[in-house]
């Protein structure tokens, strides 16, 4: 054999062995490739299910918990009216007319007709007088034991009075006013509770469970959030399918039909996408009102978080492969064995990577919301903080200072806390127990120093609950409660649910106000030395539940909530109007905020046409609340250039800068009320004479505020004062009375 053929017949042999175990070698990892594919594509399967599991149980919760809410809602609309009832029945008892003798039995009859409607009427049941003939019964409203009559095929709320022992004398009350107030007020909150929310709670209202109408209709919606509100009304059709043809609508009639709630899957159009979705909801009926809550979620919607963090994971898995694929090349057989645990320790890792994004906080490393959603059953009560001013502290020193700050405050937490600490939102943190919450936690939480990092001290502030079912609403209600009373911490309690409540009906009768511009300018005389009236001053009035009131017991909600700008435009453009009947100076209250808002600003402006501004002068407060003395002058140069007059009101208060008031330029500046009232204290008297040498020097006329007597008149009057305004003169009254009074109306017939 030659040595070229021993040569070629070595490399073959040599070569022969090494392909078969290389093309086995790379079999085996193909196989192992696909195998695990198949093995984790399972598990990811089943963490897609676990996380719609999840978000199903949040739907159920929160429709639960609207549930409740309904009934507390409704238990405290029949209190309220039954407290009503009670002070009325009071009142009425307290009246001569209804006094029950026998000798005045037609005349107390008469005074029960004269005082009946077919919403409230008196009623009295007695052996010589029983009108009308009702009857009573009881009824358990949310556990509460509730008296109702019945008159005319109609149910009203009753509270009475025992006179003696056969004599009853009482008050009753049409049940569906109660019933449309609970109503609109749950409506409302409602609307605040969907606000920002992309998964919202809907109405329905169930006309019959007994079955559809002869149209195979059974209800109707009756509330959608705000953005929705144009499908409210619609009819909900048994029979009606979605674009797949489900009819899904029976299976919840059905659920309700068996009193129970179910989950419901159907198609329906996606508000956002204006595509139809798969949408998975709850669907739960409230048998007094027989209104059905819903709220859902697409399935998409489920999906996409879930879809990322799937596609991030099955990258890395390739990425991983390819490097150990160029390894497989080089080695034997028997090393598959290693690559399959090298890859499934792999593996096991992107998963656990996977599972920590999706459960844990990336930047302290504690467990996020979705964690605290799973284990908030297991905890009896809860602390939720949120560091103060935390986008301030991003905006002044940085993001990257902001975490710091949250990753230091972390440690603090899980070194007081150990466990149970969660990160829930930008700068707000969660604390769970497993028993009752008491004073003691809160004190731990606030008894070390301050947090502080690289000389930045951090503020916290906390709201506690120990209502398990609602921890993480309660909590939060409780935490803005501590943000409102500028406090540490705060428990919830009822108080606050209820003050919750009010702070919404309250809200909704100013933004009444504003509809129906139910403003309404009352004006007070100001007078000279002789007490002729020289001018008025316009002070701002609001009618809420037929009364008139003053802003000045809603001024703080009515700042919080923004309204400020509109009721201060609504009142000049009332004044403005009645400007045109009057023939006196009037004076107009303006805050520097007034003048601050750019568009306020334009406003004022442009009534201040060349004949009215003659007429006016604008008070203006000089204090902390001004920040620009310079927009301030600016306005004021800009006014007296178009005729108005201008006056610093409450001069001689806490804050009066004689310095900024010579730049400001006055013409007239008006004494505070609190010292004129004591104008007899002689350390008053010689502030007042200070005030008007003052006002003299400069060439200032001066307004006495507060002028309650005529003691007071005179002692002001021997000290120069120029004009006076108080209850001694008058009280401030609407324009037809001052009209009237005062004949302010040149030329003109009163009203």
């Amino acid at each position: 054999m030659k040595k070229e053929d021993i040569d070629s017949f070595a490399k073959k042999i040599t070569i022969t062995p090494f392909v078969i175990t290389l093309v086995g070698s790379l079999v085996i990892f193909v196989v192992f490739i696909f195998l695990f594919i198949n093995i984790y594509e399972k598990k990811l399967t089943l963490i897609q299910k676990q996380i719609i599991e999840n978000e199903k149980k949040v739907i159920k919760n929160d429709v639960l918990t609207i549930k409740e809410a309904i009934d507390k809602y409704r238990l405290m609309g029949y209190v309220l009216a039954n407290s009503e009832l009670k002070n009325v029945l009071n009142l009425a008892l307290k009246n001569d007319k209804f006094i029950i003798k026998p000798q005045n039995i037609n005349e107390i009859k008469k005074n029960l007709k004269s005082h009946f409607s077919k919403n409230f009427f008196f009623w009295v049941k007695s052996p010589i007088l029983t009108y009308p003939d009702i009857k009573i019964i009881k009824e358990k409203i949310s556990g509460k034991t509730f008296e109702f009559a019945l008159y005319k095929n109609k149910k009203y709320l009753i509270q009475y009075k025992q006179l003696d022992k056969n004599t009853r004398f009482g008050i009753a009350f049409n049940e569906d006013i109660i019933k449309n107030a609970i109503k609109t007020t749950f409506f409302s909150f409602l609307d605040e509770y969907n606000k920002n929310k992309t998964s919202y709670v809907a109405l329905g209202k169930i006309y019959s469970l007994k079955g559809p109408d002869q149209n195979g209709v059974f209800g109707e919606i009756i509330y959608m959030p705000p953005e929705f509100k144009k499908i409210i009304g619609k009819k909900l059709y048994l029979n009606k399918p979605d674009i797949k043809g489900n009819y899904y609508r029976k299976n919840y009639y059905k659920c309700f039909r068996e009193h129970k709630g179910c989950f419901v899957k159907y198609y329906f159009k996606n508000p956002f996408t204006k595509k139809y979705e798969e949408k998975i909801s709850f669907f739960e009926l409230y048998e007094p009102f027989k209104w059905s809550i819903v709220k859902g979620e697409y399935i998409s919607s489920m999906k996409r978080v879930f879809n990322i963090q799937r596609e991030s994971l099955m990258k890395n898995m390739l990425d991983i492969f390819g490097k150990i694929f160029f390894r497989v090349m080089f080695v034997y057989l028997f090393l598959a064995l290693i690559m399959y645990i090298i890859i499934n320790k792999y593996v096991k890792t992107i998963l656990k990577r996977y599972s920590k994004a999706l459960y844990y906080d990336d930047l302290t490393s504690l467990p996020n919301r979705n964690k605290l959603l799973e284990d908030i059953k297991k905890f009896k009560s809860v602390i939720m903080i949120d560091i103060k001013d935390f986008t301030e502290i991003n905006d002044v020193y940085g993001f990257a200072t902001g975490d710091e700050i949250l990753k230091s405050f972390a440690r603090r937490l899980k070194l007081l806390y150990i466990e149970n600490v969660y990160r829930v939102g930008s700068d707000e943190f969660v604390i769970g127990f497993g028993r009752k919450l008491t004073e003691e936690d809160f004190k731990k939480l606030f008894k070390y120093k301050k947090l502080k990092y690289d000389d930045i001290e951090v503020d916290l502030i906390a709201g506690g609950s120990n209502n398990k079912d609602r921890l993480l609403e309660t909590s939060e209600l409780a935490l803005k409660e501590a943000y409102k009373e500028n406090v540490k911490y705060k428990f919830y309690d009822e108080k606050i649910f209820i003050q919750q409540q009010e702070r919404i009906e309250k809200l909704k009768k100013l933004k009444s106000v504003l509809e129906k511009e139910d403003i309404i300018p009352f004006y007070q005389c100001i007078v000279d030395k002789n007490g002729k009236t020289v001018k008025y001053e316009a002070l701002m009035r609001i009618k809420i539940d037929e009364n008139i009131q003053s802003p000045a017991f809603f001024m703080d909600l009515i700042k919080e909530a923004r309204l400020y700008i509109a009721f201060s435009k609504l009142m000049l453009k009332k004044v403005f109007e009645d400007l045109k009947t009057i023939d006196k100076k009037v004076s107009i209250n303006l805050s520097f905020e007034d003048i601050a808002n750019k568009e306020m600003k334009e406003y004022i402006l442009e009534l201040l046409s060349d004949n009215i501004a003659k007429k006016i002068v604008f008070e203006i407060l000089e204090s902390e609340s001004v920040k620009n003395y310079d927009i301030l002058k600016d306005f004021i140069d800009e006014a007296k250039k178009r005729g108005a007059e201008i006056a610093i009101d409450d001069f001689g208060s806490g804050y009066s800068n004689f310095v900024n008031i010579t730049k400001l330029n006055p013409d007239i500046i008006k004494i505070d009320g609190s010292i004129v009232k004591d104008i007899h204290i002689k350390k008053n008297r010689k502030l007042v004479e200070l005030m008007v040498n003052f006002a003299h020097e400069f060439n200032l006329k001066t307004v006495a505020e507060f002028v309650s007597s005529k003691e007071i008149f005179e002692k002001l009057k021997e000290m120069g004062i120029d004009e006076y305004q108080g209850y001694y003169f008058c009280e401030p009254q609407p324009l037809e009375k001052i009209i009237k009074n005062d004949k302010i109306i040149s030329d003109k017939p009163t009203a």
